[in-house]
């Protein structure tokens, strides 16, 4: 089932952001980041311990060469696959989410 999670308009290039899903749970979230014309969206949880990967609502902390940290243990992810280079979930990666764009707007499956 594909579902509405925000607006092209609402993403900033380059910067992870965090949405949930217009008829998810608010506790269930997504990371989504836009560099040029891709769309990354993933679930936003470390596959180690299944905790959040914002330190706070909507932040995240970043290498110097863009990979997302985990802010609990240190796990760093690639922006283009979600495949965890180092830490304790190493050769792991991040849930991916199917998406679509349409009139703008960016669709996810929750299935």
């Amino acid at each position: 089932m594909s579902v509405f999670l925000c607006n092209l308009s609402d993403l900033v290039e380059d910067k992870w952001m965090t949405f949930a899903a217009a008829d998810g749970d608010e506790d269930d979230t997504y990371m989504v980041k836009k560099q040029g014309e891709n769309i990354f969206v993933y679930r936003n949880f470390c596959p180690h311990q299944g905790r959040r990967l914002d330190y706070a609502p909507g932040e995240y902390l970043e290498t110097p060469d863009k990979q997302v940290v985990c802010p609990a243990h240190g796990a760093t992810f690639q922006t283009e696959d979600g495949f965890c280079t180092a830490g304790p979930c190493a050769g792991d990666a991040l849930r991916a989410v199917t998406t679509e764009i349409k009139d703008n707007q960016v669709f996810i499956d929750v299935d």
